[in-house]
C-alpha cells in the first residue's frame, strides 16, 4: 500500500516502544500509521489496535508491562494488551 507523504505529516518517521523486560514491542504500521501492532519477544503477534481510523498514531508508550498508551486524534488512550480494549481515554489536543 501506499502512503501520501502529503498527507501523513509522519511520513518516514519510525514510531516504536519496548517494554521496560524487553518482552513486549508495539510498533505504529508504517504502511497504515492509524495502526499500531503489539509483537512478543519470540516474535508472535499478540494484537493490532486502531486507536483512530481517521487520524495517524502520533505517539506510543507502555505504562507497564501490560498497558500501552497511544496518542492519536488528539486523545490519549491507556490499552490492555494483550486483549487490545481501551481501559481509559482522555480527549485533549495531545500530539
Amino acid at each position: 500500500a501506499f502512503v501520501d507523504a502529503e498527507k501523513h505529516a509522519y511520513f518516514g518517521t519510525f514510531r516504536a516502544a519496548v517494554t521496560a523486560d524487553g518482552q513486549k514491542l508495539a510498533l505504529v504500521d508504517p504502511e497504515d500509521p492509524s495502526r499500531v501492532d503489539v509483537w512478543a519477544a519470540d516474535g508472535s503477534r499478540l494484537v493490532g489496535l486502531v486507536p483512530d481510523p481517521a487520524a495517524i498514531t502520533t505517539g506510543i508508550g507502555w505504562a507497564d508491562a501490560g498497558h500501552l498508551l497511544t496518542v492519536a486524534g488528539g486523545t490519549l488512550t491507556a490499552w490492555s494488551v494483550p486483549d487490545g480494549k481501551a481501559v481509559s481515554a482522555v480527549a485533549g489536543d495531545y500530539t
